[in-house]
């Protein structure tokens, strides 16, 4: 897939009812901030942009061990092979995570689940 991985821009097109969207998806935000000066200054367009804060997107962010880049690869190829395999593509029609979420952390969610995260803890 043309927009996997960690380099710092990624482009692809798709074709949605005979029209071509080009897509772009910044990871990490300097690489959006000089994003959005190519595209303030016409330099480049796109129809549909996607901005990952962290580098390589959840992969590679701030919920995740701290590692260099090349155990950062391996996770990032591990998810991607385990999705492959999965019959669910979509956590919210997994029966597992229907039933957790509407009995233990029914109306929980946010304190359970949500957390503030600083890199110098």
């Amino acid at each position: 897939n043309g927009v996997r991985g960690m380099s710092g821009v990624k482009e692809t097109s798709v074709t949605v009812n005979d029209k071509e969207l080009k897509i772009a998806i910044a990871s990490g935000l300097k690489n959006a901030d000089d994003l959005v000066r190519k595209i303030k200054s016409k330099e480049v367009h796109y129809d549909f942009i996607e901005v990952m804060a962290c580098p390589g997107g959840c992969v590679g962010g701030a919920g995740q061990p701290f590692t260099m880049s090349e155990g950062k690869q391996k996770r990032g190829a591990g998810l991607y092979a385990a999705d492959k395999m999965s019959s669910l593509k979509r956590s919210e029609e997994n029966p597992v995570m229907i039933s957790l979420y509407s009995g233990l952390l029914n109306g929980k969610v946010h304190k359970l689940l949500h957390v503030n995260y600083n890199r110098g803890e």
